[in-house]
């Protein structure tokens, strides 16, 4: 058995994951909201010494949002402020006495499909995981591509607005703030809408809306499915590879986002992939990172 953590801007789920990767003994907490590399290494610490009162493992895999090196060096951590240049898999081993092994959060959800799940089949695909911001992962000949240094698939810093007052990069224009501003800002043009005179909602209240035929929600999931698509566009015309893996949270909203999401990429597409390009979704959703981290340490020595 092994131990998956998967560490995120808002919470750190693990569980333990067997051989035929079923997962028991799910656990979330809270990541810190001032998250310094002490006390960040010391909850992660304290997780893996909790389950090991009960359970025998001597793997943990950690899957981070961060740029990554093969070592297991944290490099950059843009969605988790403060944790930067850290050696964290060495550190983590020292405190511990068991043999870690770190991965980005998207890779580790790519592993997962991989290995198991919607990509087992595929030879080539991309994943992005879909939520506070995008991540992502390309996959190439059944393996995973991550570049000279580990950098590999971060599509969310894609360039995507070239405004020449307000460059933007693509989970900037694409994600879970940006959809709730769309709403905001269209609020207004809607009086009959179920949000109105609500001060907060989430991306999926509005995609619950949308079944019900609410204006402002069909409005905001069709604006942010052109986002989307136009990201995608550029991702997939550099790539050539016509499988898209979607996971994170906001993979589950309303198909109307991702029907115009492919009708926009495809008007932007070279003509030789134009109506080539398949969207699949994640089949482990909010586990996929725990899998995949588990994967990963099962993998190497």
């Amino acid at each position: 058995m092994i131990l998956g953590i998967d560490i995120g801007g808002s919470h750190i789920k693990s569980a333990i994951i067997d051989e035929n990767y079923n997962l028991s003994e799910k656990r979330s907490t809270d990541t810190p909201q001032e998250t310094t590399p002490n006390n960040l290494i010391q909850l992660i610490t304290e997780i893996i010494q909790s389950y090991a009162q009960d359970f025998d493992f001597e793997k943990v895999g950690i899957g981070y949002p961060a740029a990554i090196d093969k070592d297991g060096n944290i490099l950059d951590t843009p969605n988790i402020k403060g944790v930067n240049n850290i050696s964290l898999k060495e550190q983590i081993s020292q405190k511990t006495n068991k043999s870690v092994y770190v991965i980005n959060d998207a890779n580790a959800a790519a592993l997962s499909e991989l290995k198991i799940g919607v990509g087992v089949d595929l030879n080539n695909f991309i994943m992005l995981t879909l939520g506070t911001g995008i991540g992502g992962s390309i996959v190439i000949n059944n393996n995973l591509f991550t570049g000279d240094l580990g950098t590999a698939g971060e599509f969310g810093f894609s360039l995507a607005n070239f405004n020449t007052n307000e460059v933007k990069i693509f989970e900037k224009v694409f994600s879970k703030s940006s959809i709730l501003e769309i709403a905001n800002k269209n609020s207004a043009l809607f009086p009959n809408t179920i949000f109105n005179g609500i001060d907060e909602f989430t991306p999926k209240e509005l995609s619950d809306a949308v079944k019900i035929g609410d204006d402002l929600a069909i409005l905001t999931l069709s604006e942010s499915g052109l986002l989307l698509g136009r990201g995608l566009a550029s991702i997939v015309n550099i790539l050539g590879i016509t499988n898209v893996i979607f996971g994170g949270g906001l993979s589950k909203l309303n198909e109307i986002l991702f029907i115009k999401a492919k009708s926009e990429m495809n008007a932007y597409l070279i003509e030789p992939l134009k109506g080539k390009v398949h969207f699949l979704y994640s089949k482990y959703e909010n586990d996929s990172g725990m899998i995949g981290a588990a994967i990963n340490a099962e993998n190497l020595k």
